[in-house]
């Protein structure tokens, strides 16, 4: 999950164009999460082996866009961000400038995936937080 004061809970709605597919449904997302495309050009939870956006949008209470409606979009980000999030890998070690990736799960991990999704700023925070520089996903070539 994105750090409260990142996410503008209070007064901003995001637009999602993006459709979300019923499985993403079903289970739920919370920004920050990392999603990815399917065949059908709908958002699903990334792996380590697809390309990966981090979720600005979500289907926690609250945030489902209009009372008593589900969310059936989603708003990524495209482009460099920094974020503080809670969805890595804690047993990891974190510090300014390690590379990070998306793991099985959808978490950022210092794991070798197929795609490069940004980099820490630092060591985790006290209160749990790891602040990361969000990019576009890039492929990781072998040589």
């Amino acid at each position: 999950m994105i750090k409260k004061e990142n996410r503008y809970d209070s007064y901003a709605y995001r637009i999602s164009d993006v459709p979300a597919s019923s499985e993403l449904i079903a289970a739920g997302w919370e920004e920050g999460e990392f999603l990815s495309f399917n065949d059908n050009g709908e958002l699903v939870k990334a792996t380590a082996d697809t390309p990966a956006f981090m979720s600005m949008s979500s289907s926690r209470k609250g945030r489902d866009q209009f009372t008593g409606k589900t969310t059936r979009q989603a708003s990524i980000l495209f482009g460099a961000h920094r974020v503080s999030v809670t969805n890595y890998d804690s047993a990891k070690t974190y510090k300014g400038g390690t590379p990070l990736y998306v793991d099985a799960t959808g978490k950022l991990t210092t794991d070798k995936g197929k795609y490069l999704v940004g980099y820490a700023c630092a060591a985790p925070s006290t209160d749990g937080y790891l602040k990361v520089m969000v990019t576009i996903p890039v492929p990781v070539t072998t040589a």
